[in-house]
């Protein structure tokens, strides 16, 4: 039997999937919707690199409308992140997306 924890994973998983539907239709409100539901499970279940994958779904999505600021601030939240949490496989991957926007 699934825990609890691993039912509301299960939740936020299935709306990031949602989410990059509504994305890949150009649909970035609803896109943008349902990441930040996925987020707010995410961290009410402490699920770091989960928050950090949103983050960087949430940027792009905001990159892809050219809300560059909105876009940045979310990668700097999710570097912020990876460093507390000394997650260097994701701030390395957080950093070569950044350095594919210069």
């Amino acid at each position: 039997m699934a825990t609890k924890k691993e039912l509301l994973q299960s939740s936020a998983n299935t709306l990031l999937e949602l989410g990059r539907i509504e994305e890949s239709e150009s649909d970035y409100e609803k896109a943008l919707d349902n990441y930040n539901q996925a987020l707010s499970i995410y961290q009410s279940i402490d699920h770091v690199e989960g928050v950090i994958h949103v983050y960087s779904l949430i940027a792009e999505t905001y990159l892809n409308q050219a809300k560059y600021d909105h876009g940045l601030q979310k990668l700097q939240q999710a570097l912020a992140l990876t460093e507390k949490h000394a997650l260097v496989h994701l701030q390395s991957k957080l950093y070569h997306f950044l350095g594919k926007l210069n």
